[in-house]
């Protein structure tokens, strides 16, 4: 599976900044996009990045989780915290990919709407 390095920047003063790196997995075909987080622990596994997608489904999971829905420019059109399992939710437009997190991330990290972030997928499938 390859893995993705985020880089989040936030303007501090009028400036662009850097601010932390989010560390994950990147699901980009279809049998990885379909199962996603499914029989994984979401703590455990990590931050899974499915691409192309703009809309999920918890179908099969065990624990809530927070969905970031990310623009062709890798910017956050909505931040989705505390998703149940045993749920379909309606796509968002303009999306092209989500980053899955444990249910708690989105807000333990900080994350907005409207942030544009750097993403590198890097390793082999």
């Amino acid at each position: 599976m390859k893995e993705v390095n985020i880089s989040r920047e936030a303007a501090v003063n009028g400036s662009s900044k850097a601010t932390d790196e989010i560390k994950g997995k990147v699901a980009d075909s279809f049998f990885l996009r379909l199962r996603g987080l499914i029989g994984r622990d979401p703590k455990s596994f990590g931050p899974l990045l499915i691409t192309p997608c703009s809309d999920i489904h918890t179908f099969f999971m065990s624990d809530a989780i927070d969905v970031v829905y990310l623009d062709k420019g890798n910017k956050v059109l909505k931040v989705a915290r505390n998703l149940m399992p045993w749920k379909v939710f309606a796509p968002v437009k303009h999306a092209r990919s989500v980053l899955e997190l444990p249910a708690g991330y989105a807000d333990k990290w900080n994350i907005q709407e409207q942030e544009v972030w750097k993403v590198n997928i890097y390793g082999r499938s």
